[in-house]
Protein backbone atom coordinates (compact mmCIF):
# COMPACT_ATOMS: atom_id res chain seq x y z
CA UNK A 1 0.00 0.00 0.00
CA UNK A 2 1.38 3.54 -0.60
CA UNK A 3 1.57 6.53 2.14
CA UNK A 4 -0.82 9.45 2.47
CA UNK A 5 0.48 12.54 1.00
CA UNK A 6 3.34 14.54 2.61
CA UNK A 7 5.38 18.29 1.63
CA UNK A 8 7.41 16.01 -0.67
CA UNK A 9 6.19 15.23 -4.07
CA UNK A 10 4.96 11.80 -4.87
CA UNK A 11 2.79 10.18 -7.55
CA UNK A 12 4.59 11.93 -10.35
CA UNK A 13 2.94 11.42 -13.76
CA UNK A 14 3.48 12.31 -16.99
CA UNK A 15 0.68 12.36 -19.89
CA UNK A 16 -0.32 14.69 -22.65
CA UNK A 17 -3.02 17.64 -23.06
CA UNK A 18 -1.13 18.37 -26.87
CA UNK A 19 0.83 17.18 -28.87
CA UNK A 20 3.87 14.93 -27.80
CA UNK A 21 6.02 16.33 -30.21
CA UNK A 22 6.39 19.63 -28.93
CA UNK A 23 4.12 19.60 -25.33
CA UNK A 24 4.77 17.21 -21.68
CA UNK A 25 2.32 17.53 -19.16
CA UNK A 26 3.64 17.30 -15.72
CA UNK A 27 1.10 16.33 -12.53
CA UNK A 28 2.42 15.10 -8.56
CA UNK A 29 0.74 15.62 -5.61
CA UNK A 30 1.46 17.14 -1.90
CA UNK A 31 -0.36 17.56 1.22
CA UNK A 32 -2.18 20.37 1.02
CA UNK A 33 0.27 22.56 3.38
CA UNK A 34 1.80 23.21 -0.14
CA UNK A 35 0.17 25.70 -1.79
CA UNK A 36 2.19 25.88 -5.22
CA UNK A 37 4.49 24.15 -7.46
CA UNK A 38 7.23 24.66 -9.74
CA UNK A 39 9.19 22.52 -12.29
CA UNK A 40 12.60 22.83 -12.93
CA UNK A 41 13.07 22.21 -16.62
CA UNK A 42 16.68 21.86 -18.68
CA UNK A 43 17.17 20.37 -21.98
CA UNK A 44 21.08 20.23 -21.58
CA UNK A 45 23.14 18.58 -18.32
CA UNK A 46 20.55 17.17 -14.66
CA UNK A 47 23.85 18.64 -13.25
CA UNK A 48 23.76 22.01 -14.83
CA UNK A 49 21.02 23.02 -12.64
CA UNK A 50 22.18 26.83 -13.53
CA UNK A 51 20.35 26.86 -16.71
CA UNK A 52 16.81 25.39 -16.06
CA UNK A 53 13.78 26.94 -16.78
CA UNK A 54 11.37 27.38 -13.72
CA UNK A 55 7.71 27.06 -14.66
CA UNK A 56 4.82 27.20 -11.98
CA UNK A 57 2.52 25.44 -11.66
CA UNK A 58 -1.43 25.00 -11.09
CA UNK A 59 -2.78 23.89 -8.27
CA UNK A 60 -5.76 22.93 -7.01
CA UNK A 61 -7.38 20.73 -3.52
CA UNK A 62 -9.05 17.56 -3.92
CA UNK A 63 -10.89 15.50 -1.22
CA UNK A 64 -11.58 12.08 -1.46
CA UNK A 65 -12.56 9.41 1.09
CA UNK A 66 -8.95 8.99 2.56
CA UNK A 67 -8.63 12.98 3.35
CA UNK A 68 -7.28 16.06 1.09
CA UNK A 69 -4.40 16.99 -0.53
CA UNK A 70 -2.89 18.84 -3.24
CA UNK A 71 -2.32 18.26 -7.46
CA UNK A 72 0.20 20.38 -9.24
CA UNK A 73 0.39 20.22 -12.98
CA UNK A 74 2.58 21.64 -15.19
CA UNK A 75 1.94 21.91 -19.25
CA UNK A 76 5.25 22.40 -20.99
CA UNK A 77 4.63 24.06 -24.71
CA UNK A 78 7.33 24.77 -27.11
CA UNK A 79 9.37 21.62 -26.66
CA UNK A 80 11.70 20.79 -29.26
CA UNK A 81 10.70 17.41 -30.76
CA UNK A 82 13.01 14.24 -30.62
CA UNK A 83 14.70 15.85 -27.08
CA UNK A 84 15.39 14.81 -24.09
CA UNK A 85 14.73 17.10 -21.00
CA UNK A 86 15.53 16.90 -17.27
CA UNK A 87 13.15 17.84 -14.89
CA UNK A 88 12.20 18.39 -10.81
CA UNK A 89 9.28 19.12 -9.51
CA UNK A 90 8.21 20.68 -5.82
CA UNK A 91 7.72 23.78 -4.29
CA UNK A 92 10.59 25.82 -3.73
CA UNK A 93 12.05 24.02 -0.87
CA UNK A 94 10.98 20.02 -1.46
CA UNK A 95 12.27 18.90 -4.57
CA UNK A 96 11.92 15.24 -6.41
CA UNK A 97 14.63 13.90 -7.47
CA UNK A 98 16.27 14.67 -10.82
CA UNK A 99 13.70 12.30 -13.82
CA UNK A 100 13.83 12.81 -17.50
CA UNK A 101 11.86 12.51 -20.33
CA UNK A 102 11.72 12.63 -24.12
CA UNK A 103 9.57 14.67 -27.05
CA UNK A 104 8.24 12.59 -29.85
CA UNK A 105 10.13 12.61 -33.18
CA UNK A 106 9.49 15.07 -36.30
CA UNK A 107 8.34 13.78 -38.83
CA UNK A 108 7.38 10.74 -36.85
CA UNK A 109 8.75 7.42 -37.50
CA UNK A 110 7.82 3.47 -35.54
CA UNK A 111 7.47 4.08 -32.27
CA UNK A 112 7.15 1.05 -29.46
CA UNK A 113 4.58 1.35 -27.19
CA UNK A 114 3.33 -1.06 -24.14
CA UNK A 115 -0.18 -2.09 -22.90
CA UNK A 116 -1.54 -3.05 -19.79
CA UNK A 117 -4.68 -4.00 -18.70
CA UNK A 118 -6.57 -4.86 -15.33
CA UNK A 119 -4.02 -4.16 -13.01
CA UNK A 120 -6.80 -3.84 -10.36
CA UNK A 121 -5.90 -6.01 -7.54
CA UNK A 122 -6.26 -6.65 -3.72
CA UNK A 123 -1.86 -7.12 -4.16
CA UNK A 124 -0.48 -4.04 -6.53
CA UNK A 125 3.07 -6.29 -5.87
CA UNK A 126 1.91 -7.76 -8.87
CA UNK A 127 1.18 -4.58 -10.97
CA UNK A 128 4.58 -3.19 -9.68
CA UNK A 129 6.41 -6.22 -11.35
CA UNK A 130 4.75 -6.31 -14.39
CA UNK A 131 5.34 -2.66 -14.92
CA UNK A 132 8.66 -2.37 -14.02
CA UNK A 133 10.09 -5.20 -15.44
CA UNK A 134 8.21 -4.26 -18.74
CA UNK A 135 9.62 -1.02 -18.27
CA UNK A 136 13.16 -2.28 -17.66
CA UNK A 137 12.82 -5.00 -21.10
CA UNK A 138 11.92 -2.27 -23.04
CA UNK A 139 13.61 0.91 -22.87
CA UNK A 140 12.87 2.27 -26.11
CA UNK A 141 9.47 2.58 -25.13
CA UNK A 142 8.05 5.85 -25.89
CA UNK A 143 4.67 5.66 -23.36
CA UNK A 144 2.36 2.88 -21.76
CA UNK A 145 -1.16 2.18 -22.63
CA UNK A 146 -3.61 1.05 -19.29
CA UNK A 147 -6.42 -0.41 -20.74
CA UNK A 148 -9.09 0.28 -18.20
CA UNK A 149 -9.68 -1.27 -14.16
CA UNK A 150 -6.35 0.39 -13.00
CA UNK A 151 -7.84 -0.09 -9.24
CA UNK A 152 -10.73 -2.54 -8.19
CA UNK A 153 -12.63 0.12 -6.97
CA UNK A 154 -12.36 3.53 -8.05
CA UNK A 155 -13.82 5.97 -6.02
CA UNK A 156 -11.51 4.51 -2.56
CA UNK A 157 -8.51 6.14 -2.63
CA UNK A 158 -6.23 3.78 -0.87
CA UNK A 159 -6.66 1.44 -3.76
CA UNK A 160 -4.98 4.64 -6.02
CA UNK A 161 -2.37 4.90 -2.91
CA UNK A 162 -1.43 1.86 -3.60
CA UNK A 163 -1.14 1.90 -7.36
CA UNK A 164 0.34 4.68 -7.77
CA UNK A 165 3.14 3.42 -5.18
CA UNK A 166 3.62 0.55 -7.48
CA UNK A 167 4.46 3.46 -10.37
CA UNK A 168 7.47 4.73 -9.19
CA UNK A 169 10.67 4.64 -10.62
CA UNK A 170 8.93 3.87 -14.11
CA UNK A 171 6.25 6.84 -14.79
CA UNK A 172 8.16 10.08 -14.05
CA UNK A 173 10.10 8.98 -17.60
CA UNK A 174 7.67 7.12 -19.31
CA UNK A 175 4.28 8.46 -20.08
CA UNK A 176 0.70 7.36 -19.35
CA UNK A 177 -2.43 7.25 -21.50
CA UNK A 178 -5.02 5.40 -19.08
CA UNK A 179 -8.27 4.77 -20.50
CA UNK A 180 -11.69 4.11 -18.02
CA UNK A 181 -12.62 0.64 -17.19
CA UNK A 182 -16.11 -0.47 -15.51
CA UNK A 183 -13.99 -0.29 -11.94
CA UNK A 184 -13.30 3.12 -12.31
CA UNK A 185 -16.93 3.78 -11.75
CA UNK A 186 -17.36 1.70 -8.32
CA UNK A 187 -18.08 2.83 -4.79
CA UNK A 188 -16.70 1.56 -1.81
CA UNK A 189 -20.70 0.39 -1.84
CA UNK A 190 -20.09 -1.07 -4.82
CA UNK A 191 -22.80 0.98 -6.47
CA UNK A 192 -22.17 2.70 -10.11
CA UNK A 193 -21.02 6.68 -10.25
CA UNK A 194 -18.83 8.82 -12.16
CA UNK A 195 -14.85 7.96 -12.15
CA UNK A 196 -14.36 11.06 -10.41
CA UNK A 197 -11.29 10.26 -8.98
CA UNK A 198 -9.44 9.14 -12.18
CA UNK A 199 -10.81 12.40 -13.64
CA UNK A 200 -9.04 14.32 -10.44
CA UNK A 201 -5.75 12.79 -11.28
CA UNK A 202 -4.99 12.09 -14.69
CA UNK A 203 -4.60 15.53 -16.76
CA UNK A 204 -5.45 14.45 -20.49
CA UNK A 205 -6.75 16.24 -23.41
CA UNK A 206 -10.18 17.94 -23.59
CA UNK A 207 -11.15 16.84 -27.08
CA UNK A 208 -13.93 14.26 -26.45
CA UNK A 209 -17.55 14.73 -26.08
CA UNK A 210 -18.08 18.17 -23.77
CA UNK A 211 -19.86 15.27 -21.49
CA UNK A 212 -17.44 13.15 -20.91
CA UNK A 213 -13.94 15.49 -20.67
CA UNK A 214 -11.05 13.68 -19.17
CA UNK A 215 -12.72 10.55 -19.62
CA UNK A 216 -12.96 10.13 -23.83
CA UNK A 217 -9.67 11.44 -26.09
CA UNK A 218 -7.79 11.26 -28.56
CA UNK A 219 -3.75 11.38 -29.16
CA UNK A 220 -1.51 11.75 -32.54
Amino acid sequence: AGAAAGTQPDHITLTWQQNPQMTQTITWRTDSSITGGQVRLSPTSARQTAQYQLIQAMTKSLQFNTGEMNLHTVNLTGLNPGSSYFYQVGDGTNWSEIHQFRTAPLPAGPFKFLIMGDSQSVDYGVWRATLQQAAQNNPDAAFFVSMGDLVDVGQDYAEWEAWFAATAGVMETLPILPIIGNHECYTPQRRFSRPEYFTAQFVLPQNGPPELTGQVYSVD
